[in-house]
């Protein structure tokens, strides 16, 4: 199983891993790594799986609206998104 389908298998087994990243990652490395310590996570992962998670739960909520966060984290994804925007012109 890739990453991108369990991200998909978590967010729709778990809603509320739809508005927190943090609670995704967390459910992906205990599923997939059966840990739970985050002293043997630090030592198991010599690249950003965190990074990896979070860029599958994008495309996994950009391509499927019923997984998508909850209205108010969703807005506040794309003001930040457009904040980062603005300011990355302003460069």
């Amino acid at each position: 199983m890739n990453v991108r389908t369990k991200v998909e298998q978590i967010l729709r087994e778990v809603p509320q891993t739809r508005d927190n990243d943090n609670l995704l990652i967390a459910y992906f490395i205990k599923d997939v790594y059966k840990l739970q310590n985050t002293f043997d996570i630090a030592l198991q992962f010599k690249t950003n799986v965190y990074e990896s998670i979070r860029r599958a739960r994008q495309k996994v909520q950009e391509t499927n609206p019923t997984l998508r966060p909850s209205l108010e984290v969703y807005e506040a994804r794309l003001k930040k998104e457009a904040d980062v925007r603005e300011e990355m012109r302003g460069v």
